[in-house]
């Protein structure tokens, strides 16, 4: 059974504790597991495993002791659930934090999921990337790097950046020292990394409303739409973004005479309620 700190996903855990418990032929059935954690319900488990059902922290407490976790474990899993289950960004982010604390505490090396949290936690990480694919850089041309990025950041920054890059393996060295991508695009995994996207997307949003002040009209675009839509029609739309982000970029990649590093952002979401039966046109 690999150690409770590596997951970042309490239903994966439990899945693979129940897994390595079977392959060693010992009681692994979700009856035997409700049994023993005092719920009264066969199916409990199965809806807990689907995502249908939430897990409190009392019952967290004893499902940790079913486990048979140290104190320290029990304090991760804990934590993992409710990082899992917390709806507000914030209170996510401290969760979030706690977790890698108490993973350098019990010395697991996760330098991978940190690393790419961090990348998406501050978005001139992303900005260092795309210009280094524009441009010539040789290592140590931090002050050239960070004079190039609006916002300003600072030579500091961009150093931490060209760093942190390297480490992901997104960027590499070249036989003359210039600083290269290792691909031409990048695209997020799955529930890992939602939290630092979140981040991100909010980094991206203030930054789009910064650019009213920060550039003239003809160089920036922004447009909004306010519109009424049913439940099918959204969808309808998802898909038609889905296909323009895909569409601009092929059109990227095959532009050869890149001048600047753009932000290109997309929201769709709700300003009213939405009710079941729809409403009348």
């Amino acid at each position: 059974m690999k150690s409770i700190y590596i997951y970042s996903d309490f239903r994966r855990y439990l899945k693979d504790f129940l897994a390595d418990r079977k392959a060693r032929g010992l009681s692994a059935s979700n009856r035997w597991f409700a049994a023993k954690a005092g719920i009264n319900s066969s199916s409990w488990l199965t809806l807990l495993l689907q995502g249908k059902r939430s897990l409190s922290q009392e019952t967290a407490q004893k499902v940790s002791e079913v486990c048979g976790h140290t104190p320290d474990q029990k304090q991760y899993f804990k934590t993992l659930v409710a990082f899992n289950q917390e709806k507000k960004l914030n209170r996510r982010n401290d969760l979030y934090n706690s977790l890698l604390k108490m993973r350098k505490n019990n010395k697991i090396q996760f330098v991978v999921g940190s690393d790419q949290y961090e990348f998406y936690t501050h978005w001139y990480h992303s900005a260092v990337r795309s210009l280094i694919g524009v441009f010539s850089f040789k290592e140590d041309e931090y002050d050239r790097i960070a004079s190039m990025i609006v916002p300003a950041i600072t030579p500091g920054q961009a150093k931490k950046s060209i760093q942190l890059l390297k480490r992901l393996c997104m960027i590499k060295n070249d036989e003359q020292n210039i600083l290269r991508l290792t691909a031409d695009a990048i695209t997020t995994g799955s529930y890992e990394k939602s939290l630092a996207i979140t981040n991100f997307q909010q980094e991206t949003l203030r930054l789009a409303a910064e650019s009213f002040d920060r550039f003239e009209q003809s160089a920036r675009d922004n447009s909004t739409l306010t519109i009424g839509i049913s439940a099918d029609c959204y969808k309808k739309i998802r898909n038609i973004l889905a296909q323009t982000r895909k569409t601009i970029v092929e059109m990227v990649e095959n532009d050869t005479d890149t001048e600047c590093v753009y932000q290109l952002n997309m929201q769709l979401f709700p300003l009213s309620r939405i009710t079941e039966n729809g409403g009348k046109k």
